[in-house]
């Protein structure tokens, strides 16, 4: 369209602008909706309107330049458009059946995500509800019929005891969501929310999902989105609909399949700790092992002389030396625990030749709680850390310490009469020994938080394959190696004597025995050929050719690298398929 058909343009445009207005006014397809401009180009025709914006492409159209007019039928035209849009928004309504808190928590997350929410409530005309609801912009609160009959996904936000108070005629052929969870672990036999609700509604689609989503968590907007969300369902597709909700929402979905699966995502809420329990009495049984020892040496074999004044300052220690002293063998021990099991996978798949063979069940199970061990280390490190502080001088470590300066002095014995006597000033400096296990502590600290700061997910899946496996592997070794180091500075100036009292070795020193037995098992792992014939393993190639079918480990090993602190990229690769992606790894 040139310059000298503008104002014809604008003639044709307000003409149409004017009949389009009273076409739609009267077919009265959808009420509230004003055109704000109408502007012509030379392909479309743009009605921009309240909301949404139509554009009419002229190609399709009969446009007759000459008389500068659009052959259209307004009303045919208009109610197509009309039609499209209320099909649209209809598709962007959402109904919360449920005006509790999860129901507003959920309803206030999906109006933020641009859906509006029809919230719907035994007592629409309450006013506290509504009041809450005005808060939430893009929510309505209305009746549970209206709420059924006016969006086709429905989310179920009331208790089971309550779903048969639900207006159950007007939510046939509707997608309903169940988030309700159960109250106590249900029996192996027993029947979720879910498949209850599906029974009462046979001809709906009912959906398993958001149960694991508090209403904290979508009141307030916490950030979950390495938060994995399972749906389950019958339908497929009502369920990819909600696999699509929930990645518009910001959330990992995961699909766990059937409805009977809602059993299993019904109990995730229930559990406490799955993971945490084998490796939190691991680490406190070896804590309270280490602390009884500490105290059998230090507080009951040290007062055996009868010494009044000696065992009264020996037992002021318990509260804060021996804890302190029990908790960095028990952290060097934890981080030891997280990489001998690797050694020990990488020999047995030497032995065996093959990787399609599982690993012993205790093997697999320590293998798979490695990150939780990690993280327990990194707790009991950081403790470590803290009381060192308030205990470092030269009276508690004398060892890595110079020598106090010495005085004689006269001391006032009482009001009358003075005598001589030495008093040790504590103005010393470290020495090489002291400075050295202050050096690599630190850095075992400092390379223990970097291992647990990427083993959150967040954080590692922003990380390459060889990024991870450097930082996880290879510093994850340094970190045991300092540990070591920093342990071992300590100890070295201990002699046989220490070993008299009792019979009993110095902490500093039985400490080093499980990580200097780890790294010593690695050494051979690092030679060339013996590394080059263990990743020929791990990428399929077998030593020997197998006769037959193995039947006890006939299955795929799902561990074929035993990496890092996270449990779920354990030591074996699930299938041949990703065997270019553990072909450069090596065990911990």
């Amino acid at each position: 369209m040139n310059m000298r058909e503008l104002p014809h343009a604008r003639a044709l445009g307000a003409r149409f602008k004017e009949k389009l207005q009273n076409t739609l006014f009267y077919m009265n397809v959808f009420q509230g909706m004003r055109i704000g401009y109408l502007s012509l180009e030379e392909c479309r025709i743009v009605l921009s309107m309240k909301k949404k914006e139509m554009v009419l492409i002229t190609d399709e159209l009969p446009f007759d330049k000459r008389s500068r007019s659009l052959d259209i039928n307004l009303a045919e035209h208009g109610k197509m458009f009309l039609e499209n849009q209320g099909q649209e928004e209809k598709q962007r309504t959402l109904g919360v059946l449920g005006s509790g808190d999860y129901g507003r928590a959920i309803a206030g997350r999906l109006a933020q995500a641009g859906y509006t929410v029809l919230v719907g409530s035994r007592n629409p005309n309450n006013q506290a509800i509504r009041t809450l609801l005005d808060s939430k912009p893009g929510t309505r609160l209305v009746s549970q019929e209206a709420a059924a009959e006016g969006a086709g996904i429905l989310v179920v936000a009331v208790p089971s005891d309550h779903y048969s108070r639900l207006p159950l005629h007007a939510l046939k052929g509707k997608i309903l969501i169940d988030v309700a969870n159960n109250t106590k672990m249900p029996k192996p036999d027993e029947m979720s929310q879910a498949e209850i609700l599906q029974q009462l509604v046979p001809l709906a689609d009912v959906v398993k999902s958001f149960n694991v989503l508090s209403a904290y968590a979508l009141e307030n907007n916490v950030n979950q989105a390495a938060k994995q969300v399972p749906v389950a369902s019958d339908s497929p597709r009502a369920k990819k609909m909600i696999l699509e909700l929930l990645k518009e929402l910001n959330y990992t979905a995961v699909d766990y399949g059937s409805l009977e699966k809602a059993r299993e995502i019904e109990c995730i809420p229930l559990r406490f700790l799955p993971s945490w329990k084998i490796p939190f009495i691991v680490v406190a049984i070896l804590w309270c092992l280490h602390f009884l020892l500490l105290l059998l040496k230090f507080q009951l074999c040290e007062t055996l002389d009868g010494n009044p004044n000696k065992a009264s300052r020996l037992w002021r220690h318990l509260g804060l030396l021996n804890i302190n002293r029990a908790t960095a063998i028990t952290a060097l021990w934890t981080l030891t625990l997280c990489y001998i099991p690797g050694v020990i996978a990488a020999y047995t798949q030497l032995v065996w030749g093959t990787k399609y063979r599982r690993f012993p069940n205790w093997l697999d199970k320590w293998l798979r709680m490695r990150k939780q061990l990690g993280l327990l280390m990194l707790g009991l490190g950081a403790i470590h850390t803290i009381l060192g502080t308030a205990v470092w001088s030269s009276k508690y470590d004398p060892l890595i310490w110079d020598k106090p300066t010495v005085i004689k002095t006269m001391v006032k014995f009482n009001s009358s009469s003075f005598t001589e006597k030495e008093v040790v000033v504590q103005n010393s400096l470290m020495n090489l020994q002291g400075e050295l296990f202050i050096t690599f502590g630190c850095a075992s600290m400092f390379l223990t938080c970097l291992l647990g700061i990427t083993s959150l997910p967040s954080v590692g899946a922003t990380l390459t394959w060889r990024e991870f496996m450097f930082i996880q592997s290879k510093l994850g070794w340094m970190a045991l190696l300092t540990g070591v180091v920093h342990d071992g500075v300590l100890g070295w100036g201990f002699s046989p004597q220490h070993y008299t009292l009792c019979s009993l070795p110095s902490g500093a020193q039985y400490a080093l025995h499980p990580p200097l037995l780890t790294v010593i098992l690695k050494l051979p792992l690092l030679i060339p050929w013996v590394d080059n014939a263990l990743q020929t393993i791990r990428r399929g190639h077998d030593r020997k050719k197998r006769r037959g079918r193995v039947k006890e480990h006939g299955k795929k090993q799902f561990y074929q690298d035993d990496f890092s602190l996270d449990g779920k990229k354990s030591a074996a690769a699930s299938s041949s398929s990703s065997t270019n992606h553990s072909s450069g790894s090596e065990p911990h």
